[in-house]
């Protein structure tokens, strides 16, 4: 069977459901939920962009599907962030964070732990509401969340059941696994939109499941979407949107 077939027939197979105490960008059979009214994405304070050097990687082949894959080899070693950032607001509940990136992947870690920071301390993004914050730490004993950047191999390693085929991305108990080849290229669906303002959406989303959050669907025709609709595999009728802010989802309740 050849390399995309076996892609494909994986996705297959991981579309077939999601465990219980685990939650990746999977269908969900939960039922979809409205959402209230949030921040008009204008009004809010729109972030830099990153050095090239915090994202570019090479694809090697493309699957079936659309997605793009660097095929690094995976060391199942890591490295972690040195540098720290720590939040702009003043939220009652911080949660500190650090970055465990695979040391296969050819990118700087502390730009990266730096660049999703800057995702995490986004006005519109889990803090908006001046409940939740993140800062980020180097001391990986005292984290409360571990994100993980790695291969796709090294991600269904830790995914495990979830079956995320060297695709997607999952969160299982306080450790956020992100696919390296999503960070870098993004996903045919959202090919319309710059492959940075994807990697707001994908953060956005794993650490919404840490924050105890489920999957949604699409709520209005041509409306933005909810960060926790599964927009790395279909948008239905919805518009890309990384945001929280945007569609009023708050982390906590």
């Amino acid at each position: 069977m050849s390399r995309r077939a076996v892609v494909m027939a994986g996705v297959g197979v991981a579309l077939a459901g999601c465990g219980h105490a685990r939650s990746n960008d999977l269908p969900s059979t939960e039922p979809s939920a409205s959402t209230s009214p949030g921040t008009d994405v204008n009004s809010m304070p729109a972030t830099s962009a990153p050095p090239p050097s915090a994202g570019a990687l090479e694809a090697a082949w493309v699957d079936g599907l659309g997605y793009a894959h660097s095929d690094l080899p995976s060391s199942g070693t890591f490295v972690y962030n040195t540098v720290t950032v720590p939040t702009t607001a003043t939220n009652p509940d911080v949660r500190a964070w650090v970055l465990q990136m695979e040391d296969a992947i050819p990118l700087p870690v502390d730009e990266i732990a730096a660049r999703i920071q800057t995702i995490l301390d986004d006005e519109r993004s889990w803090r908006w509401d001046g409940r939740i914050a993140f800062s980020l730490i180097n001391e990986p004993a005292r984290a409360d969340l571990t994100i993980q950047l790695a291969t796709g191999r090294t991600t269904d390693v830790g995914c495990g059941e979830l079956g995320t085929s060297q695709i997607l991305s999952c969160r299982v108990g306080n450790t956020v696994y992100l696919n390296v080849d999503r960070w870098a290229f993004g996903t045919p669906t959202w090919a319309s939109q710059p492959v940075e303002e994807y990697r707001g959406y994908l953060v956005n989303h794993e650490v919404g499941h840490y924050l105890g959050l489920g999957h949604v669907g699409c709520p209005v025709n041509g409306g933005p979407s909810p960060v926790m609709q599964q927009q790395s595999l279909k948008l239905d009728s919805c518009a890309p949107n990384a945001w929280p802010a945007v569609t009023g989802e708050t982390g906590i309740g």
